[in-house]
């Protein structure tokens, strides 16, 4: 009688047994929530907060915040010793009041350099009676991935306007089509990962991966340009990865625009620039095995010697005929931009610089496809567009945009920097974001 009675299955009600399914479901996340709760009570991992807050003990009843020093973290190697100084020392106010007009700039290291500062000087000598703050998001090889995860942390900072002036490091920068440091090439699962990465079990999951598969350190000094160490590889003019990198770009700034308009901040949007006229492309693609290599480098000598002895069309015709042997060798549309400039032909001169630009199979510098996206964007979500490469154009209106408004490759000198501060704030005091404030105060009496 007890076999049979052990031999018995138990019969559960069809409730009980949906019951102790979800529970047994419900478990592994239930641990995972524990272990959350517990490494965020421990402080592990990253600090997830944009600005940290400073006391400033002579000033009992102000405090300023400082933009988190760790911020590199979320889309570096934390292991990469090169990377600790990427982000600058800095500082806004905590407490913003109603006068207050707070503006960020966000960007890579273009926008990192002094036009926020002059930008700063320049609203406030317009007179307009408010308190000014320009808070300066440029960040060494930042690009669209890094600003649009600032961007959604920003509304909590009561901005008034944001300028974005990003797009020459969206092919190299952290988590672009060509860096060192991809995951990938698709947008959504490049942004789920940094969802992901505000989780601190993930971050422990992570971390134990990576010591588990790092490789051994180099201390031999070599590399020590952040711009190095992201390089890849180089990628042609028609390689799909250009195409990718646009796209996602394209995503990630309408995604930027939308949180924007969602929380009711303006934005401005403007194009890159960078030096055509002094800075050749920074490498070429090689010959192909069907061109006659013989006479094509025949032909670049003799353009050559030609431009050096003054003879501008002979030398044009050489470098010509050159481009139609090999139309994507982005040094020889370079060195034909020059001959055009002698010949003071500024438009055909400026069309074979940036096509020389266009080429360069390290595309550090923004293709022309990058301001047509942003262009397109704005247009499309009916923003203000600050196109400064119009500016630049503008400013050199008998020559192509190069020296002395550019340091090398990219970066402005101040005066080039002044030339996009004062065009930002034309435009600020155009579309009379100083008076909104007034505005509304006016329409709510």
């Amino acid at each position: 009688m007890m076999q049979a009675q052990l031999g018995q299955t138990i019969k559960w009600s069809r409730r009980t047994v949906i019951l102790l399914d979800i529970v047994l479901v419900l478990i592994p996340f239930l641990l995972l929530a524990g272990l959350e709760i517990y490494l965020r009570h421990t402080g592990y991992g990253l600090d997830e907060r944009l600005f940290i807050p400073v006391d400033q003990p002579r000033e009992r009843t102000a405090t300023t915040y400082q933009l988190n020093r760790e911020l590199y973290r979320k889309y570096y190697p934390t292991n990469d010793p090169m990377v600790k100084g990427l982000i600058p020392p800095v500082r806004m106010k905590q407490q913003k009041s109603d006068d207050d007009f707070r503006v960020f700039c966000l960007g890579g290291s273009t926008t990192g350099g002094p036009f926020p500062a002059i930008l700063n000087e320049l609203l406030i000598r317009s007179e307009v009676n408010r308190a000014v703050e320009v808070v300066n998001l440029g960040i060494i090889t930042f690009n669209s991935y890094q600003v649009l995860d600032i961007v959604k942390r920003l509304p909590e900072y009561d901005p008034d306007l944001l300028i974005i002036y990003m797009g020459h490091n969206e092919i190299y920068g952290p988590l672009g089509v060509g860096s060192k440091v991809a995951l990938g090439t698709s947008r959504d699962v490049i942004n789920l990962v940094l969802w992901l990465r505000k989780f601190k079990v993930y971050q422990l999951a992570n971390n134990l991966y990576s010591s588990l598969r790092a490789p051994p350190a180099d201390h031999s000094g070599k590399e020590r340009s952040p711009y190095k160490r992201m390089v890849n590889s180089s990628i042609g003019p028609r390689h799909p990865l250009r195409a990718q990198a646009i796209e996602n770009l394209t995503g990630n700034l309408h995604e930027i625009l939308a949180l924007a308009d969602h929380h009711q901040i303006p934005v401005i949007v403007g194009t890159v620039v960078s030096n055509l006229r002094d800075w050749r492309p920074f490498d070429s693609e090689p010959p192909p095995e069907s061109l006659d290599v013989g006479r094509w480098r025949q032909l670049l000598k003799s353009g050559m010697n030609a431009f050096e002895g003054h003879r501008l069309e002979e030398a044009e015709r050489a470098y010509q005929k050159a481009i139609e042997l090999f139309p994507d060798h982005a040094q020889t549309h370079f060195d034909l931009g020059h001959v055009s400039l002698a010949m003071g032909q500024r438009d055909k001169a400026e069309r074979s610089f940036m096509m020389a630009k266009d080429l360069d199979v390290l595309p550090i510098r923004a293709p022309s496809a990058v301001n047509e996206a942003i262009k397109r964007v704005a247009d499309e979500a009916d923003i203000v567009l600050a196109d400064f490469e119009a500016v630049f154009r503008d400013h050199h209106a008998d020559t192509v945009m190069g020296k002395p408004v550019f340091f090398e490759h990219l970066h402005p000198t101040v005066p080039g920097d002044y030339l996009i501060a004062s065009h930002l704030t034309n435009v600020i005091i155009d579309e009379g974001y100083l008076c909104l404030l007034y505005t509304s105060d006016a329409a709510d009496e």
